[in-house]
């Protein structure tokens, strides 16, 4: 499945843009995903903290991929126990969180509820990738 990038977010991925200019920044996974179209999904968990009458909420950010296919692009991959064999999971930083952010527009939300959040590419369906080679 081909995927289309807004003009802005293919400018931003070449710019290196996010803030300010470090190695951080250029070397995000997700402008390496997006410019090398491969398939992944943004997760956003909310974690809530009760205590007598103090209430935190906090949220995370991750992506998650095939490994296979973080591999093509010499991504490390972490050995990871998962009922979800051959996924990767990879913990968002600040600038890959604002880069997110910054091109919300090329992602659909899938899911919301009080658990947290999940994006897909609009042109690419992480699900029905990953349902495509689980049956494989």
């Amino acid at each position: 499945m081909q995927i289309k990038l807004s003009q802005k977010t293919l400018d931003l991925i070449a710019a290196g843009r996010g803030g300010e200019d470090t190695d951080k920044q250029k070397n995000m996974l997700i402008k390496k995903l997006l410019s090398e179209k491969i398939c992944f999904a943004v997760c956003v968990s909310i974690r809530t903290f009760k205590i007598s009458s103090i209430e935190d909420m906090s949220r995370d950010y991750f992506l998650i991929a095939f490994k296979r296919d973080l591999k093509k692009i010499g991504e490390k991959i972490d050995e990871q126990d998962s009922e979800y064999s051959g996924i990767q999971q990879h913990d968002m930083n600040k600038h890959e969180i604002l880069f997110f952010k910054q091109n919300i527009n090329e992602f659909i939300k899938i899911q919301h509820n009080e658990l947290g959040r999940i994006y897909e590419l609009k042109n690419n369906s992480f699900k029905k990738y990953y349902d495509s080679k689980k049956t494989k």
